[in-house]
């Protein structure tokens, strides 16, 4: 289960300043910064699937948010 709850004001940050492990809403989605073999690439957490969104000097704005990802045996 992910759980997105918002506790202030939306600000938002280029997504090239964002640090691998981040996590931010991009298009109304959950997104991770994640690194594989050495590259850093954008992770969509509802889907597991890597986005095609260049991050070195890309100034598209997303949101950072803090999320909490709990898990429970079924």
């Amino acid at each position: 289960m992910i759980k997105i709850q918002q506790l202030n004001e939306r600000n938002t940050a280029p997504l090239s300043h964002l640090a691998v492990g981040e996590t931010f809403l991009m298009d109304g989605c959950l997104c991770m910064i994640a690194r594989r073999n050495g590259h850093d690439y954008v992770l969509n957490l509802s889907t597991g699937k890597d986005l095609c969104v260049k991050i070195q000097g890309s100034t598209q704005m997303v949101y950072p948010v803090t999320c909490e990802l709990t898990y429970k045996f079924i």
